[in-house]
């Protein structure tokens, strides 16, 4: 695995500098002379040399990943960047020897001095990496179908380009897996590079203790969690102990820190039932105990262990006077500001691994709303905090006083009338698109496409949010997002929830969708090859083999008898397997029947059941298969109307939010069945960028990213698909 130090962003800053003869100077990082043992004024000096590379390359160094433009590539690939980082390379090499290391100050750890030219040098590379007709791959990702054989040239060359970095400590298992990948789509094996390691010598961190304890005859990491009041989790992490607490050390001392109120886990205990036991909120509880996923469904892993009840980090006084507890002037802007954040700040926090909203609004007592002002680059939901990126958590003086925040909307008091007339209900009940102007709930977004206003003399008045919601195929979390006025969760809730009873009010409007739809034309889908000899008829989807047939199997959720059935080539042991063929896996039958067991006995389904008969391999249906009779004409699907998105003029697949197309966004996680084609499993794929949890959602393949953090959120940052990843939801490394 790639080790990279974690360095003072004011030392290594990527600073585009000013043109000069029509170049770009980019500096690496400037190094203090303090950091580099044993290097001379010429050391120093050939270190901080510029380098004639795009700014680009700064960003590469956050996400190693990201899509490129055509022109960001041009000008990192075509231009003298690379030639520029390998110059600067040789002379520190050659100017500084190799006794002279870099020292991390951080975690103290030691590097070579040409660490920082290596690391761009990886970087650059990787988003250069070209196929042999000269598609760069960087661009070939972004529109890859999601289909795309794993056995593409790009595929290919990350691979190999992982089995020679030179930031890792031990390149084996990266070159036993691009040797594994080599004999399995049968290309040939590139030679790779075995480069010395950068990483001289990394210390152990050392915990910071408030007190130590000395184990006693009979102790257990439950009586020492009780009587210490600290959680046991913190218990095993402060002293490298087995993180499955079952061997406990016989003597020695430990290291105590963080101490707390604590609660023993019981078998069957929930989170709602500690939070309702000891009067907290779930923000409280997952800021105070971190260990505890986004969904809270690992909290039977600690049953007999403590937890958290109040801060350990110990309980935030917030002043008796407020306003001398303010800024009057702006603290100095740290170079590694996240973007859009104000520079008129009071206070800047660096975020570190572990932060979230929640524990950042806990520290520096700022509202959820109030963060998000003052740094714009957040979503709503608080999930894309960028690690080791400065953020403002204070203003300078009032917040009320900047530009823009300014005050809530007027409240609206409108008196009915018994006179007044009611516009007549179009065909669609009360979705009412003819009403006449009613103003907006406060908070409620003033940029949406269509609004509900609910007039309390229709029939069934109050509806739910709940109802609210489904009328327009929304889901909960989206539509109280839209509506704010409607949610009663506490403003700074890490994982909130929405089963809260909740009625909308007449006379005001809400926000149900945000932009009119633009069908995009439906590309036609031809089949892949090569194919396994024989398939079934009628097959609409295929997946290449490229794991073992037992484990294809449980990829596409296939019995052997209906794999068999589809694929008679491959015989009834799977004997006939080959590797790199495309198998049958879906079918028109497929398509046209339900199962009741997942969708239940829907009468108003507007897809008939009755099954198409296949006549020859070349015809979709017979002249007696039932046909899809409510074809979308206008690109939606699903609703209240019931479209079918099948051989519409869009596409076959019906999005989340009711859209029908061809992509990843329409086939995969969120994709309703009912009306329409969807890629194989793609209801466990995540359409809303959580997994695990209860909804066991899945990251892989989804458009959030391949990776599930320990947090339940789907990414493909280092945070999602490092430490913590949970790899039966999704991909980790």
């Amino acid at each position: 695995m790639m080790r990279r130090p974690w360095l003072l962003s004011a030392l290594v800053a990527w600073v585009k500098l000013p043109s000069v003869q029509g170049e770009d100077l980019f500096s690496l990082g400037e190094i203090d002379g303090s950091l580099l043992n044993g290097a001379s004024d010429a050391c120093v000096a050939a270190i901080n040399t510029k380098v004639s590379c795009p700014s680009t390359l700064g960003l590469l160094h956050f996400d190693s990943d990201m899509e490129l433009d055509t022109a960001e590539i041009k000008e990192l690939c075509q231009g003298s960047c690379l030639t520029s980082l390998a110059d600067l390379r040789d002379s520190v090499k050659r100017t500084c020897g190799s006794e002279v290391t870099f020292e991390d100050p951080v975690s103290g750890a030691l590097w070579k001095a040409s660490y920082l030219m290596e690391e761009a040098i990886y970087y650059a590379e990787r988003a250069c990496l070209r196929k042999g007709n000269g598609q760069y791959c960087n661009t070939w990702f972004q529109s890859a179908p999601a289909d795309a054989s794993l056995c593409d040239e790009c595929y290919k060359l990350i691979l190999w380009h992982n089995a020679q970095s030179p930031l890792s400590e031990d390149t084996s298992e990266q070159k036993e897996i691009y040797t594994s990948a080599s004999s399995s789509c049968g290309y040939k094996k590139q030679p790779t590079q075995t480069y010395p390691p950068l990483l001289v010598s990394s210390p152990m961190a050392t915990p910071s203790c408030s007190s130590e304890y000395t184990i006693k005859t009979g102790d257990t990491f439950l009586s020492v969690s009780e009587s210490q009041r600290v959680s046991t989790h913190d218990l095993a992490t402060a002293n490298r102990l087995d993180s499955l607490v079952s061997d406990f050390p016989s003597s020695g001392k430990l290291c105590i820190r963080n101490q707390c109120d604590v609660y023993v886990v019981k078998s069957g205990d929930t989170c709602e039932s500690i939070q309702s036991e000891n009067g907290l909120s779930k923000a409280r509880l997952r800021s105070w105990n971190p260990f505890i996923n986004g969904y809270c469904d690992n909290i039977s892993s600690y049953v007999n262990q403590t937890i958290c009840i109040s801060n350990p980090l110990g309980d935030y006084k917030v002043p008796e006077n407020q306003d001398a507890a303010g800024f009057d002037t702006p603290a100095a802007v740290p170079d590694n500001i996240a973007p859009n954040t104000t520079t008129n700040c009071g206070l800047f926090h660096n975020v570190t691994a572990g932060d979230d909203c929640g524990t950042i609004g806990l520290k520096y007592s700022i509202s959820l709303d109030d963060f998000i002002f003052l740094n714009s680059m957040i979503w709503p939901n608080c999930t894309n905090l960028w690690l080791r990126a400065s953020y403002c958590v204070a203003p300078v003086g009032d917040i009320a006083d900047y530009p823009g925040y300014g005050p809530e909307e007027d409240e609206w008091t409108i008196e009915p009338q018994e006179s007044t007339e009611i516009a007549e209900i179009p065909h669609i009940g009360w979705l009412n698109d003819s009403r006449p102007y009613v103003p907006l709930a406060n908070s409620t977004r003033e940029d949406c496409w269509e609004y509900l206003w609910w007039n309390e003399t229709y029939a069934g008045s109050p509806i739910s949010c709940r109802e609210a919601a489904l009328g327009y195929e929304l889901d909960l979390e989206q539509f109280f997002l839209w509506n704010p006025s409607l949610d009663q969760n506490e403003p700074d809730a890490v994982s909130p929830t929405y089963d809260f009873p909740c009625t909308i009010s007449p006379f005001v409007s809400y926000c149900m969708q945000l932009a009119s739809p633009t069908p995009v034309p439906k590309t036609p889908r031809v089949p892949p090859s090569p194919r396994a000899a024989g398939e079934i008829a009628n097959c609409t989807r295929w997946f290449m083999g490229y794991f073992d047939c037992a484990s294809q199997l449980s990829l596409s959720r296939m019995t052997m008898e209906k794999m068999y059935r589809y694929n008679p080539s491959l015989k009834e042991d799977c004997s006939g397997y080959t590797l790199g063929t495309f198998y049958c896996h879906e079918t028109l039958d497929d398509l046209y029947h339900y199962d009741d067991a997942l969708y239940g006995d829907d009468e108003t389904s507007p897809i008939t059941s009755s099954a198409p008969t296949s006549t020859t391999a070349s015809s979709k249906t017979s002249s007696s298969a039932a046909q899809p009779t409510n074809v979308s004409t206008d690109g939606t699907c699903g609703g209240a109307k019931g479209k079918t998105c099948l051989n519409s003029a869009f596409g076959d697949c019906c999005s989340s939010s009711g859209y029908c197309g061809d992509s990843l966004p329409y086939c995969g996680g969120g994709c309703q069945s009912k009306f329409g084609k969807c890629d194989a499993g793609s209801e466990k794929i995540s359409p809303d960028g959580t997994c695990g949890g209860d909804k066991e959602y899945t990251c892989e393949g989804s458009q959030f990213g391949d990776c599930c953090s320990q947090y339940g959120y789907c990414g493909r940052a280092t945070d999602n698909c490092g430490k913590g990843c949970q790899k039966q939801y999704g991909v980790c490394t």
